[in-house]
């Protein structure tokens, strides 16, 4: 087993953690590509942040002694949004529900005869 010392850099930091860095880093980017595929007439960025956070540790004598290092991987993709649509509230002894027809297109709910108490 080798215990030789290697620099952190972006080149190496993939090697940190037996690779976890690298396959959370992977995984976010492949949920940014499979939105811009899913999706890809929505214009808006699909960001990837890879932070690497350093916390100094000090010995007794208030030394540097190490660093500790957490690296965080973070995406996002624009928010999905559908149309607005109008339903029809409908009292109930327990309260009230939205109705709605699945059959109609329109935004607008077709009226299906309930009573509008």
């Amino acid at each position: 087993m080798s215990s030789q010392l290697v620099e952190l850099s972006l080149a190496t930091a993939k090697d940190l953690d037996d690779g976890k860095v690298a396959a959370i880093f992977d995984q976010h980017l492949r949920k940014a590509v499979a939105d811009c595929m899913d999706r890809p007439g929505d214009p808006k960025p699909r960001t990837i942040t890879l932070t690497i956070s350093l916390k100094p540790v000090v010995d007794a004598s208030g030394a540097l002694d190490t660093i500790n290092v957490k690296p965080h991987a973070h995406s996002s993709v624009p928010k999905s949004h559908v149309r607005e649509l109008q339903l029809i509230p409908q009292k109930r002894r327990d309260g009230g529900v939205l109705t709605f027809n699945p059959m109609s297109a329109d935004s607008r709910q077709a009226d299906l005869g309930f009573d509008r108490d």
